[in-house]
């Protein structure tokens, strides 16, 4: 996932006051590093956060000489009744959970607070507690039996808002978590920081080929202030032209939900194409998203691309194939004098030619290709300044 943007302002709040290296067995919140699995719910109240908005960022405080076999999370979040657990299977219901980060944390200085940007910034409404969820699934643990200090620092809240499971065999599944090994009072230290999400949060961007076109797909997980989509298109994933608007789907151009969209390309380059979203805001702001290439349907000869187009003294085309061949490039002034032609070998794909248009006179050129073994022939136009 990928935002297109960066937040400004941001709001921490600091929830945990205990300092102390905690004994490894007596702490799980918020995960253990000490057993290769273990799923996590702890939860924070109202009063202790008494702030509202999107939470865009965790920190907890570790004590050990590395996490690097612990750091494979998924962490879910929940606005609950919840002010403690009651039993080895109060947990919060799968069902209430909303995903807000799945990935590997980066390496970062240990015994110091770890950093966890989040992927989807919650809405905390300050209405009820905040049950933090947190699944880690690299199948090795982080372990020292010669020290006590692999863990967290937690702080004892004197109830029970710690539940977990822990195992070095059983990864397990958030959705039907087993019964819990326990409940405890020590809650993971934390700083919930709370920022203006970027405006457009994009969970994911594709595309296939379907047929004669190619289909792009691609998904929101937060929009704010959002006009729509450009997509562009590049035959060599350097220059890029608009070949479509996607209008937001959100009312107002703002969500805070999943919302999906697709956009057909019924007219392909034959070559390799290259797109890519240009996110634009009412205000006019744009972002551009990551490049997707998708290859073309070949079938027949095509000029892809001529760029700089208008040029002055260096012009690049590139010429599509559907099978090996030779082929012979003609450039003709607008009388229809040749006053260009080479011929050259060509694979099946894409063939990117160089040509050097200084010499010619300003105007506007016919550049024509014509395929021995094909016979086929296809034609486009540039402007000389």
């Amino acid at each position: 996932m990928l935002s297109f943007s960066v937040a400004a302002m941001a709001q921490t709040v600091s929830i945990g006051t205990s300092t102390t290296t905690p004994v490894s067995n007596n702490y799980r919140s918020p995960w253990s590093p000490v057993y290769a699995y273990s799923y996590v719910q702890t939860i924070y109240l109202q009063s202790e956060i008494n702030t509202s908005g999107f939470i865009t960022s965790l920190k907890y405080k570790y004590h050990g000489p590395t996490l690097g076999n612990s750091n494979e999370l998924v962490i879910y979040m929940a606005t609950s009744t919840k002010t403690s657990f009651q039993s080895k299977d109060d947990w919060e219901p799968y069902a209430n959970l909303t995903k807000v980060f799945e990935g590997t944390l980066p390496d970062q200085p240990l015994n110091d607070w770890i950093t966890i940007n989040l992927t989807t910034p919650y809405n905390y409404p300050n209405n009820g507690s905040l049950v933090i969820a947190v699944d880690e699934n690299k199948p090795e643990n982080d372990y020292d039996e010669e020290s006590s200090s692999d863990a967290f620092e937690s702080t004892d809240f004197g109830t029970t808002r710690a539940i977990y499971f822990v195992d070095d065999e059983e990864n397990p599944d958030p959705a039907n978590v087993p019964t819990a090994h326990n409940i405890k009072n020590f809650v993971g230290n934390i700083q919930i920081t709370f920022g203006t999400p970027a405006p457009v949060t994009l969970g994911d961007f594709s595309g296939t080929n379907a047929g004669s076109s190619n289909k792009l797909t691609w998904a929101t997980l937060t929009e704010q202030n959002n006009k729509g989509f450009e997509v562009q298109r590049s035959a060599d994933g350097t220059t890029f032209t608009t070949v479509g608007f996607v209008a937001s789907s959100a009312k107002g151009g703002n969500s805070t939900g999943n919302l999906s969209y697709t956009y057909g390309d019924a007219k392909p380059l034959a070559g390799t194409n290259y797109y890519r979203l240009k996110q634009v805001d009412f205000d006019g702001k744009s972002s551009l998203s990551k490049i997707v290439s998708l290859k073309g349907v070949y079938g027949r000869a095509a000029i892809s691309v001529v760029y700089p187009n208008p040029t002055t003294n260096d012009l690049n085309l590139v010429l599509s194939s559907a099978i090996s061949d030779k082929a012979t490039v003609y450039v003709s002034d607008v009388s229809g004098k040749v006053i260009y032609k080479n011929t050259r070998s060509v694979i099946a794909g894409d063939n990117k030619i160089n040509l050097d248009p200084s010499g010619f006179a300003p105007g506007i050129y016919t550049i024509k290709a014509v395929f021995a073994g094909s016979k086929e022939s296809v034609v486009s136009k540039f402007v000389k300044q």
